[in-house]
């Protein structure tokens, strides 16, 4: 494996280096213990995997709605114990479905084991990775609503974690279809971009929403300047379908470093 070295990428004049450089169609190899891959419905499996740490765990995943409008409902628990879910309030038909699941304080270096169901809704065809940072000093707002599309053209989404100072982000987004690579993009205004990336994970994963073609996932972690910023998440229009969206967690420090 190469280590990439700091260029100039899809945060600007930052960079980013991939911890576990991937981006291949089809099962992804042997993902590591913090990552799944999910065909059917997210619900099909149990997700086990050993947090390092005990300040925040954090799952990210990006799937595929496939019903009817309605309202939508998730929940998952970690070793029996509920977990919070960030997922969209409201879906119509083939949205994408962004979101995190994540619960505090809980024992490092124990296996865990995350169940998720269904309340309202299906989250269908995607990928999930596990974010365990070193500590958690929450912010002191709700996080934001994830942010779900439809429609085959699903472009680019401008958006902005409503950051109050400097503040670190996980980032999970997606899109039905073969996307892939899909870019961070920020404004040309330099007080409103992203210092760093910590880390950037795409996947590609087999469509169980529409046979023979795939569905494009990726992950991020970034931390924020001290004024608010902007962020502008963009696909490769290499093959385009239904569902698309992003979703993003804050905090006012998670201990992530530059690479």
């Amino acid at each position: 494996m190469r280590n990439s070295p700091r260029l100039a990428g899809g945060f600007g004049r930052v960079g980013y280096r991939y911890s576990k450089p991937r981006i291949s169609p089809g099962p992804p190899g042997e993902p590591g213990e913090d990552e799944f891959i999910f065909r059917g419905h997210i619900q099909d499996q149990t997700y086990k995997f050993t947090p390092r740490h005990g300040a925040l765990v954090v799952l990210g995943f990006f799937g595929r709605h496939r019903l009817s409008d309605m309202s939508y409902g998730m929940k998952a628990t970690y070793n029996g114990r509920p977990m919070n879910v960030i997922v969209p309030t409201y879906v119509g038909s083939d949205r994408g479905i962004p979101g995190f699941l994540y619960i505090e304080d809980v024992e490092p270096n124990v296996h865990a084991e995350v169940v998720v169901t269904m309340v309202s809704g299906e989250c269908h065809t995607g990928a999930m990775k596990l974010m365990n940072p070193v500590k958690h000093i929450p912010i002191d707002r709700e996080q934001r609503p994830a942010w779900s599309g439809n429609g085959g053209t699903g472009g680019g989404m401008s958006v902005t974690p409503y950051n109050e100072g400097v503040e670190q982000v996980l980032h999970v987004g997606g899109y039905g279809g073969i996307r892939t690579p899909i870019s961070l993009r920020q404004p040309s205004q330099p007080a409103q971009r992203a210092a760093w990336i910590k880390e950037r994970v795409e996947f590609r994963v087999e469509s169980t929403v529409v046979p023979g073609s795939v569905t494009s996932v990726m992950f991020a972690q970034f931390e924020t300047t001290e004024l608010p910023a902007n962020l502008g998440q963009w696909p490769n229009n290499f093959s385009m379908e239904q569902g698309y969206g992003l979703a993003m967690f804050c905090a006012k420090d998670m201990g992530l470093t530059p690479p």
